[in-house]
């Protein structure tokens, strides 16, 4: 018979906290198919964020709104406001400043739930964390892996032609 182990208890999720924090770029995925980019931000105690820029509409026609958004973050990230192009496998390893907001909203399947989102307004560049170091907590972060669905394949999409633009 194998011997039992015991675990700790079940916690829920617990959002980073609301407030001025500071996140290092750690991971950038992008999908040419479908225009679809991840950029996972780590905060100084390890914990990840995921912005999300859907640069495609319907994964064909190009969503300009999106576009600005991206050229806006990543200029911040970059602290470069003179820069048309951008790979965004250039992000990893930047920082920025932003505070954290969270919405609470009623879960879409169970009214007695709710599920909080967060945001993340008055973005600022940053050279590192708080206490002027550049690695999370455990050394270097490798966030968890992001699962998407496999989606129908479109034409390519070059960022830099798309970000000349911006």
């Amino acid at each position: 018979m194998a011997h039992a182990i015991p675990l700790p208890a079940a916690s829920e999720f617990t959002p980073i906290p609301e407030g001025e924090t500071i996140f290092k770029v750690t991971k950038v995925d992008y999908n040419e198919r479908t225009g679809k980019l991840e950029v996972t931000l780590t905060t100084k105690s390890g914990r990840n964020h995921i912005e999300r820029f859907a640069l495609k509409k319907d994964g064909k026609s190009y969503n300009e709104k999106a576009l600005k958004a991206l050229g806006y973050f990543s200029r911040i990230c970059m602290n470069d406001w003179d820069i048309d192009n951008i790979d965004p496998d250039e992000l990893v390893g930047h920082f920025l400043k932003a505070t954290v907001e969270h919405e609470t909203v009623q879960h879409r399947d169970d009214p007695t739930k709710t599920v909080t989102f967060i945001r993340l307004g008055d973005k600022k560049s940053a050279d590192c964390y708080e206490d002027g170091t550049t690695e999370p907590k455990g050394g270097s972060s490798k966030p968890a892996p992001v699962e998407t669905a496999d989606e129908p394949e479109t034409d390519e999409l070059d960022l830099d032609d798309l970000l000349a633009d911006l």
